[in-house]
């Protein structure tokens, strides 16, 4: 569902949806906790926060390059996905 997408409706959701890529996950869930979110229960503000955190940096292996994790999120609605596969990515942590 990685990079179909997967439907966010809150914290509770996280542990209904179909598994994702951890990394993802794990933002998510940390988003839903963050006392600065306004709408924890919707994807409004995950972006935003996304690039407040910027903790790693990925490289993309079939583009030889390298981008925030940030740049590989796409959200629509409430429903988010990454741009790439999993397998096409090396996450590094600053």
């Amino acid at each position: 569902v990685t990079n179909v997408g997967a439907s966010y409706s809150g914290s509770e959701s996280l542990f209904t949806m179909p598994p994702i890529f951890p990394k993802l996950w794990r933002r998510l869930e940390k988003y839903s906790r963050d006392p600065d979110t306004l709408r924890p229960d919707k994807l409004d503000e995950f972006m935003e926060y996304m690039d407040s955190i910027r903790e790693e940096r990925v490289f993309i292996l079939s583009e030889r390059k390298s981008t925030g994790f940030d740049n590989l999120i796409k959200v629509k609605d409430d429903v988010i996905k990454l741009t790439h596969l999993p397998e096409d990515m090396v996450v590094v942590s600053i």
